[in-house]
């Protein structure tokens, strides 16, 4: 980034940076960063070491940062390489269209380079006027790539405020002398241009980002600061500039030495936490895995997998073999520790091995304890913890080594069991997969990453190890590997050269193994390119830098989830109790009063709404019997129509029947009654169905309240509930007779004078207002002749007889001819006529109202006292007088030690889960220890486990 600083600071340093070049042309960029950084008295705002600084960065290459030009896509990210008070140093990659907004460096120098892509760069420095006023002169507005040389930015020039606007994906390195810090007053403040002036001037002002704008942290995992003499011990090999061959200085990444980074001190602190947590949760059972990180390491039994760990350890302690060896997973807790080295197991507590080849011994002894040699492999680990000077603080878990054929007396699904012991640390979504896999075979079907590709298919927390580099075919090496070309994984490969058998049965020193490694890296020249992804040391730097990020990516979920299993085995221990009942009459008795009232006030506040856990997606207690008034009860009988199923010939018949012999002029009384109380006869079934349901419910309420610690007893259970449904019946009994007689006086008595009825005239009334304009009267059918009451014997006598009239037939002789008049005899079943006569309509439809009116008011009655006998027989009942009841029927001297008798499952379940909840309260006793201010840590160490957004101040350079 091209800026009025960098061509000052150019001038001012043209010799210097020169000579700087030249004596540093054959050492990587970073390692001469990392070299000026570690010079602390060099750290500072003066022309020459930001020249050097400058011309370090110049020679950065990607390999060394381990980072690609095709990172995926997604949001802005931070990759944090270092900070310490006198410096930070990490990179940010930025996708095509991100922008970084205006930003300032108060007090601050930067030196910063892009890496791949293109960028535009718009920067201001603060003009001579009061600063009050906000007026900024413009510095820079340029689009600036990879092939520019790094700028540098002074506390008040060059550019100090600046913003980016990725034009393609593009990354940065940054670094800042001194840092950040909002102790010191060097916090960050986004601006945003609030006016440009015609000058060519600007007046900022200051502006909060929205919240969308965030960057994601990740794992770096190029070269770090990094000590093998502190990692292995070994003083004779710390030269980190070591000349070889030639006139020229070739400088492997693991010899550049340490300084106690941060990020170390925050691993010491986080990774012994995770230990100390699976140690509190090994001998307890959740139902639900609190899934904590580690690193699982996973390969072939020729893989070089045990070598690897013995070479993270620098002892020699694992046992060998020439087939599955390890048949337990082995948790190998790696504690940096300043004094002696000892290794402690977990089930040997408080006794330390000194000796290494004692740990094989014991390692082999506890195996064959829980597997002897023909029962294949078990999933029970074995937990071992080393101290020692020359470690990284890590967990890692050695898993038996992959195997396709059985060998001597292994079971024959040998195979299977070993991939589904893997599978089942592996596939925990904070594991951080180890796959070692032999350089010299074909990579693409190397059986670890077949396996870890199941689990992370993306492989994002994979990293690949390549082993026996030093055996490859003579012209073939593992760059390509290295490089992440053939199987890409998101954290990348490291290559190590480890003991060969031959040395481990020289007993070769572990000192002496890596001063190997470094010697084959040295003179295998291929190797530089990659240099910052080969070595035990790189590996060892890696696997603990990515620990620390997943942990700390972890705690906050982990806390939660350690609160809800604590909550959960909380309530289980409630149904345990705290303790048995006693011995005693008196204790069993104070237990059992005590179960009852808390049962009945359960019971209490469940139907009137007050109960402890009210569920938001049903209806619950009281609600359902009340919706059962509501919503069934009422809805029920007010679709009933007490008129739709009486014809209009059965209402005639009725009030035909009912004028006997005179008939009636007006609308007789009698048939309205008759037809109104089968009406109301009705109404009894779904009231009495009513009672059932209230009833029902209250039984399945009154199970639901059972308290928890009911269930420790069984008899007490049954008894409990037993006496519950026969008081409940005792309610129900009453409730249906009062229900019985509701309907029997409606019945016996029809009150015509009520208010609400409408009466006979206000019907007609009715009636004739609504009445419609008729239809033509319909003539009269005439009866059929066989149903004459009078009928002529024939038709030809008729006719004779109308010509001799009608008085010369009544006095003529009889005789010989005279013609009787005889009845049709009626049938035995008379039904009305089919001849509707307008009297008789009004007489049907004013029944009809009639009906329906006094209908209305029963069926009001009935929604009102229904429920109101079903409250005092069946609610109220319970609410009065059901801990009574309980209290006479079970508190009984002949019957206490019966009742209160526990199951016999419930003291060894009790003694469990106050374990659980005792090693539940150590966990979150052990979160509680953790800094209450961790991003403190963090900013010492990485920032690849957080999120940093725009409301966390972050500190985008």
């Amino acid at each position: 980034m091209r800026t009025a600083a960098t061509n000052a600071t150019n001038a001012s340093t043209a010799s210097t940076s020169t000579h700087a070049t030249r004596k540093h042309s054959s050492t990587s960029g970073l390692v001469r960063l990392y070299s000026i950084i570690r010079d602390r008295n060099k750290v500072g705002v003066s022309p020459h070491v930001l020249a050097e600084l400058r011309d370090a960065m110049k020679d950065v290459t990607l390999e060394e940062l381990g980072i690609e030009h095709s990172r995926p896509r997604g949001g802005m990210t931070y990759l944090h390489m270092y900070e310490d008070e006198h410096v930070s140093m990490g990179i940010f990659c930025l996708p095509a269209q991100s922008r970084i907004p205006l930003h300032n460096h108060p007090g601050m120098s930067v030196v910063s380079k892009v890496l791949y892509g293109k960028l535009h760069v718009l920067s201001f420095d603060w003009a001579q006027s009061p600063v009050a006023e906000r007026l900024a002169t413009s510095v820079c507005d340029a689009v600036v790539g990879d092939v520019d040389d790094p700028a540098v930015l002074l506390p008040e020039s060059g550019g100090n405020i600046h913003q980016f606007t990725a034009l393609t994906d593009c990354a940065v390195l940054d670094l800042l002398s001194p840092p950040y810090s909002t102790q010191h007053g060097r916090d960050c403040t986004y601006y945003k241009i609030e006016k440009v002036l015609p000058d060519g001037h600007a007046i900022l002002a200051e502006y909060e980002p929205p919240s969308s704008f965030c960057i994601q942290s990740e794992p770096y995992t190029g070269l770090q600061f990094e000590d093998d003499e502190l990692l292995h011990g070994n003083s004779d090999t710390n030269n980190n500039n070591k000349e070889v061959s030639g006139d020229s200085t070739h400088t492997v990444t693991c010899a550049t030495k340490t300084m106690s980074t941060a990020t170390e001190t925050l691993g010491q602190t986080l990774i012994p936490l995770i230990n100390k947590l699976q140690d509190v949760f090994m001998h307890v059972k959740l139902d639900a895995t609190l899934d904590l990180p580690q690193v699982a390491v996973v390969g072939t039994q020729s893989s070089g997998k045990s070598s690897v760990l013995e070479a993270l350890v620098g002892k020699d302690f694992l046992p060998r073999g020439n087939t599955i060896v390890t048949r337990r997973p082995l948790i190998l807790q790696l504690i940096r520790h300043t004094h002696d080295e000892w290794g402690e197991f977990l089930h040997v507590r408080g006794k330390k091995f000194y000796d290494f080849g004692r740990i094989r011994h014991e390692i082999q002894a506890e195996t064959e304890r829980s597997v002897p040699t023909d029962k294949g492999i078990s999933s029970e680990p074995i937990r071992l913890r080393v101290f020692s000077p020359h470690v990284l603080t890590m967990t890692l878990v050695d898993l038996p080594g992959m195997t396709r054929v059985p060998v001597g007396d292994q079971p024959v699904d040998i195979e299977k069991q070993v991939r589904r012991l893997i599978l089942k640390y592996i596939s925990a979504p904070s594991c951080i997969i180890l796959a070692v896999s032999p350089a010299n075979q074909d990579l693409s079907s190397s059986d670890a990453l077949e396996l870890a590709k199941k689990v992370d298919p993306d492989g994002v927390r994979t990293i690949g190890v390549l082993t026996k580099l030093d055996i490859m075919d003579r012209g073939t090496d593992a760059v390509s590997m290295l490089k992440n070309d053939i199987v890409p994984l998101k954290l990348g490969y490291v290559g190590v050269v480890l003991r060969s058998q031959q040395d481990i049965i020289n007993s070769t020193s572990m000192d002496h193994a890596r001063e190997a490694e470094r010697m084959y890296f040295r003179n295998h020249r291929e190797y530089d390119a990659v240099s910052t992804h080969c070595t035990v040391g790189v590996l060892a730097h890696r696997l603990n830098g990515v620990l620390v990020h997943a942990i700390r990516e972890r705690l906050p979920s982990l806390r939660q989830a350690v609160e809800s299993a604590l909550e959960k085995k909380k309530k289980e221990s409630r149904v345990y109790g705290d303790a048995p009942p006693g011995s005693t009459g008196a204790a069993r008795g104070a237990m059992l009063l005590s179960i009852l009232d808390s049962y009945t006030n359960r019971l209490t506040a469940a139907l009137e709404g007050r109960g402890e856990h009210v569920p938001l997606a049903e209806l619950a207690g009281g609600a359902r019997i009340r919706h059962i008034f509501l919503n069934v009860f009422n809805p029920i009988l007010d679709a009933m129509d007490p008129a739709s199923e009486l014809t209009d010939d059965e209402i005639r018949t009725a009030i035909t029947n009912s004028g006997g012999i005179t008939g009636s002029l007006m609308i007789p009384e009698a048939p309205f009654e008759l037809l109104v109380r089968r009406a109301i006869q009705k109404l009894l079934h779904p009231a009495l169905q009513c009672r059932e349901y209230v009833h029902d419910e209250l039984l399945r309420i009154a199970a639901e309240c059972a308290p928890s610690e009911v269930a420790r007893f069984p008899k007490l259970q049954a008894c409990m509930m037993e006496s519950v449904e026969d008081f409940i019946a005792l309610g129900a009994s009453p409730a249906e007779k009062m229900i019985r007689n509701l309907i029997q006086c409606e019945l016996s008595y029809i009150n015509t004078s009520n208010p609400r009825f409408i009466g006979g005239n206000e019907a007609i009334a009715h009636m004739n207002a609504a009445k419609k304009p008729s239809s033509p009267r319909k003539q009269k059918k005439p009866l059929p002749q066989k149903e004459a009451l009078f009928a002529p014997s024939n038709a030809e006598e008729e006719a004779e007889e109308g010509k001799q009239g009608w008085f010369q037939g009544w006095f003529s002789n009889n005789e010989g001819g005279e013609k009787n008049v005889s009845l049709q005899r009626p049938p035995d079943v008379l039904t009305v006529s089919d001849e509707v006569t307008e009297h008789e309509v009004v007489q049907v439809q004013v029944s009809r109202l009639l009906i329906n009116s006094y209908f209305d008011i029963v069926r009001k009655n009935i929604q009102d006292m229904v429920p109101k006998i079903l409250m005092n027989f069946l609610v109220n009942h319970v609410q009065r007088g059901l801990q009574k009841h309980l209290t006479h029927v079970l508190y009984r001297e002949d019957l206490l030690e019966a009742i209160m008798k526990e199951r016999e499952d419930i003291a060894e379940r009790r003694q469990s889960c106050q374990e659980t909840i005792k090693s539940l309260r150590k966990a979150m006793r052990l979160l509680d220890s953790m800094p209450s201010d961790l991003s403190s840590l963090s900013s010492k160490a990485s920032k690849t486990p957080t999120t940093m957004c725009a409301d966390q101040n972050v500190h985008a350079n």
